[in-house]
């Protein structure tokens, strides 16, 4: 347990008078000044003022301007003595990334697939070679794709490969573009006998990322987006040499603004299911996959609350389902022909319901893959991904064994229906990216392929651990991942620069998996350390929904608890650490600066949801309504109120203390982000600074927008490097670490 005296009196650990030191050669720095112009609105009887809702405007050249500023002003004389530690880690990156490599192979129909990369390319090629009779490659490749080629011919400053789907004899390949960063995509055709485009190609718009053929490799299923980017609608759309590019009617509309739809075609290739759902309720239909004429059957229609996913085997559905508060589901199967006729998921009422895997509230089953002669079933026990195998033939259970005490573990490329072979993707915080077959007979485990490292590196220099830290509620320990050079801590004593990791949403669990890029902080003495807190599925379900809604402020304490167990250790210092998170994440470090500004030395806040009272009162933006779910409806007071309390743009300057000094702090937008629209952040730092400016506080704020990407940043990877680097070079800057 963390001593109450201890917490009480952290504020000692980083008085002000280091702080000061910090700022006294930054005088000469004028930050841009954002206008003010009142934009009054009244919300349950209370009056909210947003001087910064112009910044919405994005055609509107005078916001243009405004971000432009904030960039000249970060990356001139802020950023320009890091100049060169950036290029220093840069170049650290390309020394210790094997710059042209390629993944491992699978097999489809008679060919290998595989992606490469080209030392000085952006972008990965995607290749294929013919299977020889002798089961062997053969020398001849084929590149189907190359992304390089498109983006030097058009120009592009952005550009994301989104859906790739193959006919059946496959022979034509259908992929989809981005070429903005606002995840709204434009369809291709290309056949691969030939090589060249089909006539339709890129007049096909507003795709979302589902698409798969039927089996007759003429007709196939895709969707397209609503105002809100959600994928509402599907389509059905038979190919000729001159099909009609204009979208066809819709075969499937989900009106339910909470849902998004998603298709998908089971390994057997019997069946194609189309998914509605949400955070909380999910609604499959499936298909003869061989009959694109035929009529979809539900598998059971929508229940509020109950979720439920599919896979085929043999004469069945598996479905994993959570009916009657089994929240972490349990795994049950129906016969192919009771789709269509069952009325519940309650076996006493249901005959054609079997149950396959009972629930237990300690094992959340997270996913099911079915294989000819078994099934792997993808679990989380005790904070960890587990994969368990079920034989239908002999109903028999067992686990894969992994060779770490904490890791990261998820399927990798699995194409081949029957094998006895399962795909598996491993790595922990020590461990690089590895590819493994798992062999569900003998349950051996063979290593494919360990993503080199170059440059030396040497993984028993490194140490990781798990450590546990008590959290405000009683009886729950939050989990801490950590990672950092034996050498730098040989006593177990030495306090060092440390950079937290946090997330906490969507019930996304953060593994601990190898980070190639980190290595350049653990070689300057950094500990790197994931809090695994609530809001976040470690623990399956019940975590995740003991850091939603109405309890969110879980997942800031939770955060909080752990940056002060990192202190009280003797990991390191408050003035020592810097915190880090994106999206969901920026909003989980925007609002815990607020609550405990001096813990932090510095904050990393990318492409944060900062914003959040603003953006859930506004149904018109993008993903505002399928997100009720996660946050809640601040047209409900009681949410509204809750909100209110944590809100990062909402509370600056409310901290417990009355004193406040905060981090320094960065912040990147992506100016095309459809997830957290540009404005959030930018209206953020505007506020931020402005209260600096009120409050005579020395406190910095930076912002970087990338004027030409989305919420993930730039799409080339070795523009990524260098942003990542930007971002390494401030924190080192900020700790002051040589």
């Amino acid at each position: 347990m963390i001593p109450n005296s201890f917490l009480g009196n952290l504020r000692r650990f980083f008085p002000k008078s280091l702080r000061l030191k910090q700022f006294a050669n930054m005088s000469t720095l004028i930050p841009p000044v954002a206008e003010r112009i009142d934009h009054k609105t009244h919300v349950h009887g209370e009056e909210r003022n947003d001087p910064y809702f112009w910044i919405r405007e994005k055609t509107n050249q005078k916001v243009i301007d405004y971000v432009t500023k904030e960039n000249e002003y970060l990356e001139g004389e802020y950023m320009k003595s890091t100049a060169p530690i950036q290029d220093q880690i840069y170049e650290e990156f390309k020394a210790r990334i094997k710059q042209t490599d390629e993944n491992v192979p699978y097999i489809k129909k008679g060919w290998y697939y595989y992606s490469r990369t080209v030392e000085g390319k952006q972008y990965s090629l995607q290749c294929r070679k013919k299977k020889l009779d002798n089961g062997q490659m053969s020398d001849q490749e084929e590149v189907i794709l190359d992304l390089n080629k498109i983006s030097d011919e058009e120009n592009l400053k952005y550009l994301s490969l989104g859906v790739v789907r193959l006919t059946p004899d496959q022979n034509t390949m259908a992929y989809s573009l981005d070429k903005k960063g606002d995840e709204i995509y434009t369809l291709y055709f290309k056949d691969l006998t030939t090589g060249e485009q089909l006539p339709g190609s890129g007049k096909l718009t507003n795709m979302g990322r589902s698409l798969q053929f039927f089996n007759d490799g003429r007709t196939f299923l895709y969707t397209t987006l609503d105002s809100q980017l959600r994928p509402y609608k599907v389509h059905k759309l038979v190919m000729t040499k001159d099909f009609d590019p204009v979208h066809p009617e819709p075969l499937f509309v989900e009106e339910d603004e909470r849902l998004w739809l998603g298709i998908s075609k089971s390994l057997s290739e019997q069946f194609i299911t189309i998914l509605s759902g949400s955070k909380t309720t999910s609604e499959a239909w499936v298909v003869d996959a061989n009959n694109p004429q035929d009529d979809f059957k539900v598998i059971l229609p929508r229940i509020q609350g109950l979720e439920y996913y599919l896979t085929h085997h043999g004469q069945h559905f598996y479905i994993y389902e959570n009916s009657n508060k089994r929240t972490n589901f349990r795994l049950i199967r129906i016969p192919v022909t009771a789709a269509n006729n069952i009325k519940s998921f309650d076996e006493s009422n249901e005959e054609a319901i079997e149950q396959v895997l009972e629930y237990e509230h300690t094992r959340h089953i997270e996913g099911v893959s079915s294989f000819k002669d078994f099934l792997a079933i993808w679990v989380r026990e005790d904070g960890l991904p587990k994969l368990m195998i079920y034989w239908p033939s002999t109903k028999s259970f067992s686990y894969a064994h992994m060779p770490d005490a904490a890791y990261d573990l998820s399927p990798s490329s699995n194409e081949q229906y029957e094998t006895d072979l399962v795909r598996i993707y491993y790595s922990s915080l020590v461990t690089p990216d590895s590819w493994f077959d798992y062999n569900v007979k003998d349950k051996s485990l063979t290593l494919l392929k360990q993503k080199q490292v170059l440059g030396g590196f040497d993984s028993t220099l490194y140490q990781s651990e798990r450590i546990y830290v008590p959290s405000l509620t009683p009886n729950v320990d939050i989990p801490i991942s950590l990672v950092y050079r034996k050498d730098k801590r040989i006593d177990g004593q030495s306090p060092m620069p440390c950079l937290l990791y946090g997330y906490g949403s969507y019930g996304i669990s953060y593994d601990p998996s190898f980070d190639i890029l980190k290595i350049s902080l653990l070689d300057r003495g950094f500990v790197y350390a994931i809090a695994h807190i609530r809001g976040g599925g470690e623990y399956g379900r019940p975590w995740y929904d003991d850091g939603k809604m109405q309890v969110k402020t879980n997942t800031f304490n939770d955060f909080i608890q752990c940056a002060k167990s990192l202190i009280h250790n003797k990991y390191t210092t408050a003035s020592q650490l810097a915190v880090s998170g994106g999206s969901a994440g920026g909003l989980l470090i925007g609002t815990c600066i607020n609550m405990e500004p001096e813990l932090f030395r510095a904050a990393v806040l990318k492409v944060p949801f900062v914003d959040c009272v603003n953006t859930m009162l506004d149904a018109s933006i993008p993903l505002t309504v399928t997100e009720y779910e996660e946050w809640g409806n601040p047209e409900d007071v009681d949410v509204y109120r809750y909100m209110m309390t944590y809100s990062p743009y909402d509370n600056i300057g409310n901290a417990k203390h009355k004193s406040v000094s905060y981090p320094s702090i960065l912040v990147t937008s992506g100016l095309n982000d459809p997830r957290v629209q540009y404005w959030e952040p930018t209206k953020y730092v505007a506020a931020m600074r402005h209260w600096f400016e009120q409050n005579d506080n020395k406190g910095l704020i930076f912002l970087k927008t990338n004027m030409g990407a989305g919420h993930g940043g730039n799409s080339g990877r070795y523009e990524r490097w260098k942003d990542e680097a930007f971002v390494f070079a401030f924190i080192i800057k900020e700790l002051g670490v040589q």
